[in-house]
């Protein structure tokens, strides 16, 4: 566990797309200092419905993965190699390997980062959004 947040009922049910950040608190409710996380909300439109339908549906088997229109895509799990270098020393500090891999379109500058620029890269306003529950399956950066 991260952390936990709340969100006020009313702000779900009358959002309209905007962006809304949410501090973290820990799991004995201190605010978690310069940590937060990014909700959006919006009504359902009919093809959220739909693919809501089509979801529950495909939940009563026991296929376990990503469900979009018709498509399923099952779990895939990642193998650890323990040889691959996860950290190293540069000028600028401790760098890490970023975690699921870097940005595509900057692919250079955020394969390794520090801990300062995680946390500044992580703040930033989103670059793309996939509009969740349809589409085709995609990755979050």
């Amino acid at each position: 566990l991260i952390g936990k947040f709340t969100v006020a009922h009313s702000n779900v049910l009358e959002g309209k797309g905007k962006r809304n950040e949410y501090p973290l608190y820990s799991s004995r409710g201190e605010t978690m200092v310069g940590s937060c996380i990014v909700m959006r909300f919006r009504p359902a439109e009919p093809e959220d419905v739909e693919f809501m339908k089509r979801l529950a549906a495909n939940h009563k088997s026991t296929k376990v993965g990503i469900h979009a229109k018709e498509a399923f895509v099952p779990l895939k799990y990642a193998k650890s190699n323990l040889l691959k270098r996860e950290s190293r020393s540069s000028s600028r500090g401790i760098e890490y390997r970023v975690k699921p891999g870097p940005n595509p379109a900057r692919k250079e500058a955020t394969q390794w980062m520090t801990e300062q620029q995680i946390d500044a890269e992580s703040k930033k306003q989103s670059s793309s959004w996939i509009k969740a529950g349809s589409g085709e399956a995609g990755k979050l950066y």
